[in-house]
């Protein structure tokens, strides 16, 4: 009962805040999984009304951070700003993401499911985490995401925005095996050295007719 209600204090950091809290999930080129929430808590937002909700942010900041197992917590960083505060919650995961506090207590549905080639996503139903205004969920994958329901994408990372609480919609298989690649950005590339080495050498058989020009008319 303890864990759900430090669980319960960490999400009500989120209450007052009018801005986008991002949630980035990480799959690393190493297999591990790294786990972000940052956000942000304006002093406006802190100073407004009793020492009670002063408390809860500062004891959010402080000490409650979700737990894993009951015994792990997320890290922490807090930074100052002339508007307020700035906060990053991370954890790395080795093995162990179904275990996640926002996988399970954010989602109404979900399917967490790693297999010989591939992690597979599957987050439907109502969004218990509905904290902001908005909420933004990205995916950043080392390795190729197979399929994916995704708002917007670019390169290796895919975006979900939740508006709406009651309706989730998330969806994404990721291989285990193959890395990514921006093909696109390769053969943009290749293009650019192709075309820089025909310049040149149209530059240099120009400048080879020119200078055996100049040898003939000074003979």
């Amino acid at each position: 009962m303890k864990n759900v209600k430090i669980i319960i204090i960490f999400f009500s950091l989120f209450l007052l805040t009018g801005c986008t809290v991002k949630y980035n999930l990480t799959i690393n080129s190493d297999k591990t999984i790294t786990e972000t929430i940052t956000g942000t808590v304006l002093n406006t937002e802190l100073d407004n009304g009793d020492n009670t909700d002063l408390n809860t942010y500062m004891y959010a900041f402080d000490i409650a951070l979700p737990l894993i197992d009951g015994e792990d917590t997320f890290d922490k960083e807090i930074v100052d700003t002339e508007k307020g505060k700035n906060f990053t919650f991370t954890y790395n995961y080795k093995g162990n993401y179904s275990k996640s506090s926002v996988l399970n207590k954010c989602f109404e549905n979900y399917e967490y499911k790693e297999t010989e080639d591939e992690y597979i996503f599957k987050l439907s139903g109502k969004f218990n985490c509905f904290l902001a205004n908005k909420i933004e969920i990205n995916l950043i994958s080392a390795y190729g995401v197979l399929e994916n329901n995704a708002d917007k994408s670019w390169n290796n990372k895919y975006t979900w925005i939740i508006k709406n609480p009651d309706d989730v919609d998330i969806e994404a298989v990721v291989s285990k095996k193959i890395l990514y690649s921006n093909k696109e950005d390769d053969n943009l590339l290749s293009t650019f050295r192709i075309v820089g080495l025909c310049i040149f050498a149209a530059l240099f058989i120009g400048a080879m007719y020119i200078y055996k020009r100049r040898k003939i008319i000074e003979k």
